[in-house]
């Protein structure tokens, strides 16, 4: 093992279901993992929510970042929005600057800046990932760590170009295809069960791989790992994840920034 993967970030995003904010488990998975990306009214979110979740991660000593997106509600931010880069740009902006306004009344700050859904993937394109930093930079965030797909190398370069930090991501709770991108959510088992959730994440910690559906493994070295914070069994996969990194004996502990 390695002396990057010794020790490991791991995040949730969170603030993107009502029912759960209002049950706490929102609260509880914030004061699991050592990240948290928050929903900034792209997809999800608004004032009260990120206020709350602001309120939690600095009661815990939890790392916050932005978790903009395409503005689009109807679909969770997880279709496609054609959009001029300009107008990516301040969308952005704005997203981020509602959550940086919000953390700085507490005294907290923005940490990182992580990408919704659809937005997240289509970084894949230089003027997509470039519009979203730019926007980032914008809302008065030019020294946040930018947070992306391990294994998208044009993301990477594009962000280290603008002279921003980045933490590469992988996903502990969904299946990978061979080419490293992840199976969609419209294909079943997408998604991974609580436990074998648990089991990737230490695969990745420890040996920088996940094992793609057709079988081979899959480089995704990275230094954060992702628990989606939207599922019924969102808590359960987090602490199930948190105690399977402990016992492997791989440190957790909040990424840069």
């Amino acid at each position: 093992m390695s002396d990057a993967r010794r020790a490991i970030d791991v995040n949730c995003d969170l603030g993107e279901v009502p029912a759960q904010i209002d049950a706490g488990i929102d609260d509880a998975i914030a004061t699991c993992v050592t990240s948290i990306n928050i929903a900034c009214g792209g997809h999800a979110g608004d004032d009260a929510s990120m206020s709350r979740l602001v309120e939690v991660a600095l009661r815990g000593g939890t790392r916050i970042g932005a978790h903009p997106s395409y503005p689009d509600r109807a679909n969770f931010g997880r279709a496609r929005v054609a959009m001029a880069a300009s107008e990516l740009r301040a969308c952005v902006c704005e997203q981020v600057s509602r959550l940086r306004v919000i953390s700085q009344r507490r005294g907290a700050k923005v940490a990182h800046v992580k990408p919704h859904g659809a937005l997240y993937h289509d970084c894949r394109d230089e003027r997509v990932a470039r519009a979203v930093a730019e926007g980032a930079r914008d809302a008065g965030c030019g020294d946040v760590v930018m947070v992306g797909q391990a294994g998208n190398d044009v993301t990477m370069r594009v962000w280290r170009e603008m002279g921003f930090d980045v933490m590469r991501e992988a996903f502990a709770d969904r299946w990978y295809e061979r080419d490293g991108t992840l199976t969609p959510r419209s294909q079943e088992g997408a998604m991974l069960a609580s436990d074998a959730a648990a089991q990737q994440a230490v695969m990745i910690a420890r040996d920088g791989v996940v094992r793609a559906t057709t079988g081979e493994l899959v480089n995704v070295a990275c230094e954060t790992i992702c628990v989606h914070g939207d599922g019924d069994d969102a808590l359960v996969t987090a602490r199930l994840v948190m105690d399977a990194l402990a016992a492997a004996g791989i440190s957790v502990r909040r990424g840069r920034g």
